[in-house]
């Protein structure tokens, strides 16, 4: 039962997503959309900087394709599969079993406590309901402790070292805010928050398309074409017999013409050009500024030798 629900929830949700994505709740006007859709979009946009940056943090060395896949594929697989097992066996026990699933929730209003009733519906309800917990906990720990470490991330200016102490500092800061915020306000006070995330989600999904076309441009200049290798340049070699008739040729100048190969430059030294050697009186502060082109010099066509030495 929950494996063919799952297929099948699966397939209508394909069906009806250009539906849902573009219904307004036009006529009937009941307010869901309002409290639940526009809420989560607005939730979504609102955690999308702070996760961004997490997930970039602990994905250096990963490419563009795994990226995606581990922060959209990965997780929608997962939730399909977790909403139709849950859901599915939620079915089950108000079709086939007991019931009193539905009461819970909506008639007491005992949103957390019907996980445990429907772990009460299936054996080791107790063991279960342990582990729940302490996933549970687990999943508010890390996510203020990638909380604390991006909120210190930006404190710190992107800095590559960031004090511990200071990283504890905002971790306890968001606990303590989290905490008033649950003690004194109560319920007032999430409906409070939700409000304000609702409004904060607009400027954020502005500055969105702007931080995508952004990244759009940085991944052009980054994959953008380089400038040609430097390497050591050689005389152009001709045969004796030619060269010796062009050297009787009046027409013929064969200054530029060797016998033998030989080079009429040294091999050039490639250094890195983010690591400029301050034994060459460098402005430190203008290593690795501005674009790719103005860092490497590429947007010049010709450099004279001696610049052209000191930019490589």
């Amino acid at each position: 039962f929950i494996l063919k629900g799952t297929i099948e929830s699966f397939g209508n949700y394909l069906v009806a997503l250009p539906e849902l994505a573009l219904w307004n709740d036009t006529f009937a006007n009941t307010g869901w959309q309002n409290t639940w859709t526009v809420f989560y979009w607005a939730w979504t946009i609102t955690w999308s900087p702070f996760v961004g940056i997490f997930i970039a943090r602990i994905s250096k060395g990963r490419t563009i394709r795994q990226f995606v896949a581990g922060v959209l594929a990965v997780p929608s697989a997962f939730s399909v599969i977790w909403f139709g097992v849950f859901g599915y066996a939620s079915f089950d026990i108000e079709l086939n079993g007991e019931g009193g699933l539905v009461e819970r929730v909506v008639e007491d209003g005992d949103i957390p406590g019907a996980l445990f009733a429907f772990l009460d519906h299936y054996p080791g309800a107790f063991v279960i309901s342990v582990i729940a917990i302490i996933l549970v906990i687990i999943f508010f720990v890390t996510s203020v402790d990638s909380a604390a470490l991006v909120t210190d991330s930006m404190a710190n200016g992107h800095e590559d070292f960031n004090p511990l102490g200071q990283r504890i500092f905002w971790g306890v800061a968001i606990a303590l805010v989290t905490a008033a915020l649950l003690v004194f306000s109560g319920s007032d006070g999430l409906e409070a928050l939700q409000s304000t995330i609702i409004l904060v989600g607009l400027p954020f999904f502005i500055m969105g398309w702007f931080q995508m076309y952004a990244l759009l441009r940085a991944l052009r200049e980054d994959a953008g074409e380089l400038p040609p290798i430097r390497t050591r340049e050689w005389a152009q070699v001709l045969p004796p017999e030619e060269y010796e008739r062009r050297e009787e040729d009046e027409e013929y100048d064969t200054d530029d013409y060797v016998v033998e190969p030989t080079f009429t430059s040294e091999v050039p030294v490639m250094s890195d050009i983010y690591e400029e050697s301050a034994e060459d009186g460098a402005d430190p502060s203008a290593v690795g500024t501005g674009t790719l082109p103005s860092r490497t010099g590429s947007a010049r066509a010709e450099l004279p030798e001696q610049g052209r030495d000191e930019s490589r």
